[in-house]
């Protein structure tokens, strides 16, 4: 059985995250009145916390979503469809329980998912530029210079993306914040291919105001 973990109960905000699958992480942490947190929730409390809290030193699930389209572009989205009803979001993770991972967004939600996105192509961001990359100012909204000074002091000069291969089809992954270990790193994969580096990392993060 897994349970969630309420490891941040000070300041304006409670938070609280499960091991498990995203979908299944989504579903048992909304039914505790939590919404799985944002890039911009998980940078404010990282900052909130320190290097050595729990939230820093582990990275895991948000609610944005990485969109791959046919034409080659990569895209942040904050309308990710597998944020709808948890039938839905179960059947753009996989379709069983063997981590067979597809993902296919049907092209009525693609237009939707472009309508608040950001093309993530371009590699690596400095995170002394933070507040002027639109890559992270749109990730991370208000916090995104903070963040990128806090990454810049504890160490971290640059931060990653980890994102898969275009196919011919539509598809969706949810976007994963690593720890600071990993540099802080985006890392949208989540397919068979990529089964050895996210069978140990199955996190979701939550968060409500009090």
């Amino acid at each position: 059985m897994r349970n969630l973990v309420n490891d941040i109960i000070l300041g304006e905000t409670d938070s609280a995250y499960i091991d498990a699958p995203f979908d299944e992480g989504k579903f048992k942490l909304g039914r505790e009145g939590y919404e799985v947190i944002s890039l911009r929730d998980n940078a404010m409390l990282r900052i909130q916390e320190g290097y050595g809290a729990e939230v820093s030193k582990e990275g895991n699930w948000t609610r944005e979503g990485v969109l791959y389209l046919p034409d080659g572009r990569i895209l942040l989205t904050k309308n990710n469809p597998m944020m709808h009803e948890l039938e839905e979001a179960t059947f753009y993770l996989t379709l069983d329980r063997n981590r067979e991972y597809l993902g296919v967004v049907p092209d009525s939600q693609v237009q939707y998912a472009l309508e608040d996105a950001v093309d993530l192509n371009g590699g690596a961001i400095p995170t002394n530029r933070f507040g002027e990359d639109p890559r992270t100012v749109f990730a991370f909204e208000d916090l995104a210079e903070d963040y990128g000074t806090f990454l810049n002091e504890g160490g971290i000069k640059n931060m990653l993306m980890w994102l898969e291969q275009i196919q011919n089809e539509a598809f969706v992954r949810p976007l994963r914040l690593e720890s600071l270990g990993y540099e802080s790193s985006f890392y949208g994969c989540y397919s068979r291919e990529s089964i050895n580096s996210v069978l140990f990392k199955d996190r979701v993060r939550g968060i409500k105001k009090k």
